[in-house]
């Protein structure tokens, strides 16, 4: 399954031959960030803001791994929403090394921007 603004993840399904069949989709944030600016979708670039708010604790440790391992770069809720919807070409290479949720929410993310 392909979609201009989504990455491989995983959904299992069942088919009707009680066949379990894989499906993978991840939000492309790049992409859906830059069709968000490209194409003036302003409500849906803050509605994206606000899901991101929602799911992020206003006191989470939120921390990037720089390369080779030369220390941290820490983030505050606003700065790192910032960051996911702004779309830069770190945006396409950010992934995440840990996370913890408590309530729902994401307490403590730790990321790198891949190379």
């Amino acid at each position: 399954m392909q979609s201009p603004y989504h990455k491989t993840d995983t959904i299992y399904r069942m088919t009707s031959s009680d066949r379990r069949e894989d499906v993978h989709i991840k939000t492309d944030d790049y992409a859906l960030m830059l069709h968000y600016y490209a194409n003036g979708k302003v409500n849906d670039w803050k509605n994206r803001r606000k899901e991101l708010s929602r799911i992020i604790a206003n006191d989470a440790t939120i921390f990037q791994v720089l390369p080779q391992r030369l220390g941290i770069e820490m983030y505050a809720k606003d700065e790192f929403i910032n960051k996911l919807t702004t779309p830069t070409q770190s945006l396409k290479n950010i992934e995440i090394i840990e996370s913890r949720r408590l309530n729902g929410q994401i307490v403590k993310l730790k990321f790198r921007i891949k190379s």
